[in-house]
């Protein structure tokens, strides 16, 4: 018996938030073994934090989703503070790469999308710095790159009033189209269509 907690990525879309929780050891998606034993007195602790989650998830609060956000980000840092004592000193050399590639997209994304200059930065070549993403992945560097900015634009969509064509050149695309186009195909909608559908469900007015 167990409890699942299930959420999806862009629930947590608020500024800087995911750039560090993906930093958390068990929020990385390279670690093969994300799994932790408990004592018994952790147990109680997490069983209090889902508890209290529960509760707030089935009453309609105000600010009960930021709330639920916060409770979420409290059992994720427990969990990687635990995770990191007890398996960080057994992660592997490709993996050790791949969490430094995360990290080095994380901060540099939006003015550097060059696959040459991130393999410099790791001290390899492109081609094996794809290997190595292809194989812990299935995606190459250029589609991780892609996927991080999609999750940023998406964030300024949702959580600031700024037009699309000012995300555009905030984001470094100096042609409105080739933005619109870039976010269609990730998302499968347009900017305007995502950001409609999102305030609506997030911001609903009375």
């Amino acid at each position: 018996e167990g409890i699942g907690v299930l959420f999806q990525a862009d629930f947590i879309l608020r500024h800087g938030a995911q750039q560090w929780l993906q930093s958390l050891p068990i929020f990385n998606r390279f670690l093969s073994e994300p799994f932790i034993e408990l004592s018994e007195e952790d147990l109680l602790m997490f069983q209090r934090l889902i508890n209290e989650m529960d509760t707030e998830y089935v009453n309609d609060d105000f600010l009960k989703y930021e709330m639920l956000e916060a409770q979420l980000t409290q059992v994720l840092v427990k969990l990687s503070r635990l995770y990191r004592a007890s398996k960080e000193s057994k992660i592997s050399v490709d993996t050790q790469h791949m969490m430094t590639l995360e990290s080095l997209i994380n901060k540099q994304f939006k003015n550097n999308r060059s696959v040459v200059d991130y393999a410099a930065q790791l001290y390899m070549t492109p081609q094996n710095l794809n290997r190595i993403t292809k194989k812990a992945m299935g995606k190459s560097v250029s589609e991780l790159i892609n996927e991080k900015l999609i999750i940023e634009i998406k964030r300024y969509l949702v959580y600031t009033d700024m037009s699309s064509e000012e995300i555009a050149h905030f984001f470094n695309f100096y042609d409105n189209s080739y933005f619109t186009k870039t976010f269609k195909k990730a998302v499968g909608e347009t900017p305007k269509a995502f950001r409609k559908k999102q305030k609506e469900l997030f911001f609903p007015t009375k």
